[in-house]
C-alpha cells in the first residue's frame, strides 16, 4: 500500500464511521458540507438514474466513490495551497530579514562614522602641536591644545609664572589668573668664602683662602673675583674687622669693557667691624670683588673675621 492510499484510508474511515461519507445512494449535492454530517438543506433521496455523474466513461462508479475522489482532490489542492502559503511566508521572512539587515547595516555605518569622527578628534588632541615658541599665557596653551582647566607654568619677561587657566572662559580676562612666580634656575649659583690671616695689599681685590662652599664654581678664591655665570639678580655681602689702623673697602662691579665701578663703600676705625651688602642686576660674565682701598684687614688665630658670600636670587631665563 502506497503512502497516499494509506492516508486516503485513514481519512475516509472516520467519515464512514461518523456518517460523513454515507454509503447509501445519495446523489452528490452541491450544499453538502464536507467533514460534517450536516446539510444546509437535507437532500432528498433519489434513485440513481439520469443524475448519476459519469467519470472516465465508467458507468459502474458509485456516487460514494465519486465523492471520495472529489474530496481527495480538494484535500490535495488544500495541501498545494498550504505549500504555496508556506513558500510565500518563507519569502516574506527572507525579505523582512533583508530589510532588517539593511537597516542594521545603515545604523552600523552611521555609528562607525561617528566613532571615526570622535577618533579623529582624540587623535588631534593627542597629536603633538606647537606655536613655535614657549607659551607665555593660557591663550598660548589653549592654542597648543590644552583643554583641562588647572594650574600651569608659563614664561613671561624672562620669568616663569604659575597661572590658573580656566579654559571654559573665552576671553583672556577670565581665562588667566596669576598665582605666583616659579624660582627656576638653569643652574644653582651660591658661595661662601673666608680668610685665615691679615691682608694689607691696598689697591687689589681681597682674596679668600678658605672656601666653605662654591656651587656653580663662579667664585675664584685665589683672585677674590666672582664671575657671573648666568644673567639675573644676585645678592652679595661682606663682613670683616679692621686692624690697628683705619681701613676702607669697596664692593666693585665690572661690566664688559667698562672698568671697575664702586657699588658701595665701608670704613672702620681700628678693631671695629666692616660690613657691606648689595643686590645687583648682572649680566653673564660680569665680575664682582671686594677691593681694599686703605688699611689692613685683621684676621688670624682661626677667628675668621672676614666672610664673603653671595647667591643667585632670580635668573633671567634666555628664551
Amino acid at each position: 500500500m502506497t503512502k497516499i492510499s494509506f492516508i486516503f484510508v485513514i481519512w475516509v474511515w472516520p467519515c464512514v464511521v461518523y456518517g460523513q461519507l454515507p454509503f447509501s445512494n445519495y446523489d452528490y449535492h452541491s450544499y453538502y458540507i464536507p467533514y460534517t454530517s450536516t446539510f444546509v438543506n437535507q437532500p432528498i433521496m433519489q434513485t440513481n438514474d439520469r443524475t448519476e455523474v459519469h467519470l472516465g466513461g465508467n458507468d459502474d462508479v458509485t456516487p460514494n466513490t465519486k465523492n471520495a475522489i472529489l474530496d481527495f482532490a480538494i484535500l490535495s489542492r488544500i495541501q498545494q495551497l498550504e505549500v504555496t502559503i508556506a513558500g510565500f511566508t518563507s519569502d516574506l521572512k527572507a525579505m523582512n530579514n533583508q530589510l532588517d539587515n539593511k537597516a542594521e547595516r545603515q545604523a552600523l555605518y552611521i555609528t562607525n562614522q561617528k566613532v571615526l569622527a570622535l577618533s579623529n578628534d582624540v587623535n588631534a588632541i593627542k597629536s603633538p602641536s606647537s606655536i613655535n615658541k614657549m607659551p607665555t599665557s593660557c591663550g598660548d596653551l589653549k592654542d597648543i591644545g590644552f583643554v583641562k582647566s588647572g594650574i600651569y607654568s608659563v614664561i613671561d619677561n624672562s620669568k616663569v609664572e604659575n597661572v590658573y587657566c580656566d579654559f571654559t572662559k573665552p576671553s583672556d580676562a577670565g581665562l588667566q589668573k596669576l598665582i605666583g612666580y616659579v624660582n627656576v634656575k638653569t643652574t644653582p649659583v651660591y658661595f661662601y668664602a673666608q680668610r685665615t690671616g691679615f691682608y694689607s695689599t691696598t689697591g687689589t681685590a681681597l682674596p679668600f683662602d678658605d672656601v666653605k662652599i662654591n656651587i656653580g664654581n663662579a667664585m675664584d678664591t685665589s683672585s677674590g673675583i666672582f664671575n657671573v655665570p648666568t644673567p639675573g639678580k644676585y645678592f652679595f655681602a661682606y663682613t670683616g674687622l679692621c686692624s690697628d689702623k683705619d681701613t676702607k673697602i669697596q664692593l666693585q662691579n665690572q661690566t664688559g669693557a667698562v672698568t671697575w665701578t664702586a657699588i658701595g663703600e665701608s670704613h672702620c676705625t681700628p678693631y671695629n667691624a666692616l660690613a657691606i651688602q648689595a643686590t645687583l642686576q648682572l649680566d653673564e660674565d660680569d665680575e664682582v670683588q671686594i677691593y681694599l682701598l686703605e688699611g689692613t684687614i685683621h684676621d688670624g688665630d682661626g677667628n675668621h673675621f672676614s666672610n664673603f658670600f653671595g647667591w643667585l636670587l632670580e635668573e633671567d631665563l634666555v628664551l
